[in-house]
């Protein structure tokens, strides 16, 4: 057998495996290694580099999809980060590998629920203000556009329903037209607005769409949430690495360098409609975060010349270190919004290490990494599905943002439709 050409093809695994060629752990989530049809010999994708036999894909069986130089260094760099990534939640599981109580866990989520609320009304609500208010519902409308048919066959209003998103393949690589136009459809605006959009699955490189908004005089750069196993990689890279003159996440910063190394993009944005429009990088999630990154890295190189550039991020994690936070065109430009005690905005190795001491009732802390933050003006709705709420404006490094508030809702309030219902909330007790 071992005579014979190898014949492989993309593999997920459900369980865990080690490469047959280097002998390390396969990390991934789906397809994320490399299976010969004839002698099961599993190895990783970036593995076909160093393969000591040919590689043959004759029979209809091996048939798989083919890997491109590029594919395979980006599956070798995921790898490679992921890897990292779980050493640092191992350590964490070793420091934190005592049993919780319900009871300590009910105590901590009432201490932090009131904690939460006290620090909120400490605040001034700034829900009247029509020049905050009504830019951010109309940004929100984009970024919920960029789900697309995910959005619009009703998969993004629960935890339950997004976690069976991101596992139905179909829902994350829709063709460009038929994603296009659940676009146009969710907008209500025609097809043709769409300068250009890109709909892909892969590693660091997120999904898009760029709509011209005559009313508004805005050209939109709406990028996708998470929505499939590639996002979630680019999620779960996490560490931090130097870029822009900071420290940025590094799968979010590998992102925007993919949308800032796309021509069509850049071309687009730059004279796909009048100078007097100005460009919204928008989105929600790990949208937000790259949304963020990608309007501060234009602002600070003027990429973009004389056209105005503004961000707004909705549910954005933490992914820059201090001085990119708190740039003066960050300020000026970038607008993050965090809906409840979502968790997501205040999700970091950090947040997490410290919510583990506070459960543990550990006296110390250690900092995993360099501590990261939302970037520019952050405006905290503190109570999106109450019967009253607040808009208020947050400093970066506040408690309300640092820590990881242990509610039944911290998950159900990062859906996209508690920032909406939120905003509405807002606007109505004020109207």
């Amino acid at each position: 057998m071992n005579d014979c050409p190898h014949q492989y093809a993309r593999t997920s695994l459900y369980k865990p495996t080690h490469c047959d060629a280097c002998g390390t752990f396969i990390w991934g989530l789906h397809s994320q290694a490399m299976r010969c049809q004839r002698c099961h010999r599993t190895i990783h994708q970036h593995c076909l580099l160093s393969a000591v036999v040919p590689i043959s894909k004759s029979t209809p069986e091996a048939a798989g999809e083919a890997l491109s130089p590029r594919d395979i260094e980006e599956d070798k760099n995921s790898d490679i980060a992921m890897t990292a990534t779980f050493d640092l939640l191992a350590d964490f599981r070793k420091r934190h590998n005592t049993l919780i109580s319900p009871l300590k866990m009910y105590t901590t989520y009432a201490s932090q629920t009131k904690k939460f609320q006290e620090l909120c009304d400490g605040f001034d609500d700034i829900s009247d203000s029509l020049s905050v208010t009504a830019p951010l519902r109309h940004a929100l409308r984009y970024a919920t556009a960029a789900y697309g048919p995910a959005y619009l066959h009703g998969y993004m209003f629960s935890g339950v329903s997004t976690a069976f998103a991101i596992c139905k393949k179909s829902l994350s690589q829709e063709k460009q037209t038929i994603s296009d136009v659940a676009v146009a459809s969710i907008l209500a605006c025609p097809v043709e607005n769409i300068l250009t959009s890109r709909w892909t699955y892969k590693v660091f490189e997120p999904c898009y769409c760029v709509i011209v908004d005559p009313g508004l005089q805005w050209v939109v750069l709406a990028i996708r949430g998470t929505l499939g196993h590639s996002d979630m990689l680019t999620d779960v890279t996490g560490h931090v690495h130097p870029c822009d003159g900071g420290l940025v996440h590094e799968g979010v910063g590998k992102a925007v360098d993919t949308l800032m190394n796309d021509e069509k993009l850049i071309t687009t944005l730059r004279e796909g409609s009048p100078m007097s429009f100005s460009l919204i990088v928008t989105g929600h999630s790990l949208g937000a975060a790259v949304a963020s990154v990608f309007a501060l890295r234009a602002l600070r190189e003027n990429t973009f010349g004389e056209r105005k550039v503004f961000g707004y991020a909705f549910a954005p994690p933490p992914t820059v270190s201090d001085e990119l936070s708190c740039h003066p065109l960050a300020q000026e430009h970038i607008v993050s919004v965090v809906a409840g005690v979502d968790c997501i905005p205040r999700l970091s190795f950090n947040s997490i290490e410290r919510l583990g001491a506070v459960l543990n009732d550990f006296k110390s802390v250690v900092n995993i990494q360099p501590e990261t933050y939302i970037i520019g003006r952050v405006l905290l709705i503190t109570d999106p599905l109450g019967k009253s709420t607040k808009l208020i404006e947050v400093p970066r490094c506040s408690t309300l943002l640092m820590n990881l508030t242990l509610a039944p809702r911290m998950f159900n309030d990062h859906m996209i439709e508690t920032y909406a219902k939120g905003l509405d909330l807002v606007v109505k007790q004020h109207s």
